[in-house]
């Protein structure tokens, strides 16, 4: 599922700033989500397709 990062926010030992758009997996977006530190973007990834990771920005 796609999210966009609202806050910053720790992921997979990285840090994520406002603004960017990340893959995670659904329980990972649930997470973020709750946490009022995400939104969603779309409807959940086909368990099929790999997961992306998000570049940091520097």
């Amino acid at each position: 599922m796609r999210v966009l990062i609202l806050q910053q926010a720790a992921l997979a030992g990285q840090m994520l700033a406002p603004g960017v758009v990340v893959d995670v997996d659904d329980a990972t977006a649930a997470w973020l989500i709750e946490a009022g530190a995400a939104q969603a973007l779309d409807q959940p990834a086909p368990e099929s397709q790999p997961r992306k990771r998000a570049k940091t920005q520097e």
